[in-house]
């Protein structure tokens, strides 16, 4: 086999995985102001049809708390930064908020180098940052006199 067809076999094959994952994967506007893509799996993440989602504006439903981090993401991408890590809460369609980790990465024009979309592939990380959560509560009421500055960063 010639060595071009075995890398681009091997290209597809790093691929799949994030295709096939449980992952939810998002494309917004450069501004961020509208969904462009939302994948099938926002059914068992986020409960809504992909549809639904097409319809809100993607800061809709974000934690209030969250939304200055939200808001920042355009800004970074504006100045340069093509990939960053955010974590924010989304309410669910039941009600609930899910904890999101989303990597996010900008897509650029290859001539122009322009920001064309943003693309984020997310997953749901309620459960780990409850763990943490009440593993630093247990941790700062044993250690009273050590005065944290706040939760843990991901918090």
């Amino acid at each position: 086999m010639r060595r071009s067809t075995r890398r681009r076999r091997a290209g597809t094959a790093r691929r799949a995985p994030a295709v096939d994952s449980s992952d939810l994967v998002i494309r917004t506007t450069p501004d961020g102001g509208r969904y462009t893509y939302v994948s099938p799996n926002v059914r068992s993440i986020l409960g809504y049809e992909p549809e639904e989602l097409l319809a809100q504006r993607p800061l809709e439903r974000v934690h209030p708390d969250d939304l200055t981090r939200a808001k920042t993401t355009g800004d970074r991408f504006a100045s340069g930064t093509d990939r960053q890590t955010v974590m924010l809460r989304k309410r669910h369609a039941d009600g609930h908020d899910v904890w999101l980790e989303a990597r996010i990465t900008a897509v650029r024009d290859p001539d122009t180098g322009e920001v064309v979309e943003a693309e984020a592939t997310a997953r749901d990380v309620t459960a780990h940052v409850t763990t943490e959560r009440a593993l630093f509560g247990a941790w700062s009421g044993r250690h009273a006199l050590w005065t944290p500055s706040g939760p843990p960063s991901c918090c």
